[in-house]
């Protein structure tokens, strides 16, 4: 939401759309960057994206888990993915590009995503590090 800090939005949408406790949410959220993403308004408009990065560590016994808001119908599913599976998806396209963008990003800061996994990877870096490009009047 327009002035909700970034950090009180993801403990807002984790809780929305995953069904995570707020609590623990704001716990141990942790700010890991920034992603930049331009996509296209229904009408052709080229929209530029700035996206605020979080990690959030799950407990390994399961006890939270995140689960389908089914009144709110904007996620259609969870799934734990090991790195080959997701990256797998990746290349599938089966996730929405601003998905892909987040997830790629975890990738690389985790060392999963490497020169040693795809010879591309100097090149996709460089693609995910551009500088946003917005017109304004001077």
């Amino acid at each position: 939401m327009t002035g909700e800090p970034p950090v009180d939005s993801a403990v807002r949408e984790a809780s929305e759309e995953a069904s995570l406790p707020a609590s623990y949410v704001a716990k141990n959220i942790r700010p890991i960057g920034t992603i930049t993403f331009s996509h296209r308004s229904p009408a052709g408009w080229l929209l530029p994206g700035f996206y605020r990065a979080f990690e959030l560590p799950l407990p390994a016994d399961l006890s939270i888990v995140p689960k389908i808001n089914a009144s709110d119908g904007e996620v259609e599913s969870f799934d734990l993915l090991d790195p080959q599976e997701c990256m797998d998806k990746l290349l599938a396209g089966k996730f929405k590009p601003s998905s892909a963008l987040a997830i790629l990003n975890f990738m690389i800061q985790h060392r999963l995503y490497t020169p040693d996994v795809d010879v591309e990877y100097d090149a996709v870096l460089k693609a995910m590090r551009r500088n946003l490009v917005v017109p304004i009047p001077r």
